[in-house]
């Protein structure tokens, strides 16, 4: 992703082909019309290149690790994934 700051994602910024995770969320809701599923990545971590550098991202979860009633679990309690990353202060 972009940003008119001049912001960069960290998870693009060391991906091999330079895109996003597939998501960063991933839910099944019910409802009286039935299920809806949704699996977006909606959440970033932006840095600027001239001020630090991308040392490392935390990796997100596969289809088979996350699970088939998906986001929030036992596993991962939380309906979004948690993102880190190492960055390094550049002079």
């Amino acid at each position: 992703m972009k940003s008119d700051l001049l912001l960069s994602s960290t998870y693009t910024f060391l991906s091999p082909d330079r895109v996003e995770p597939p998501f960063t969320t991933w839910q099944v809701r019910g409802s009286y019309m039935g299920n809806k599923e949704t699996c977006v990545a909606i959440d970033y971590i932006f840095f600027s290149k001239d001020h630090f550098r991308v040392k490392s991202v935390l990796d997100i979860p596969s289809e088979r690790e996350i699970g088939q009633k998906r986001l929030p679990s036992l596993l991962y309690p939380s309906d979004h994934l948690s993102l880190v990353c190492d960055l390094e202060i550049l002079k």
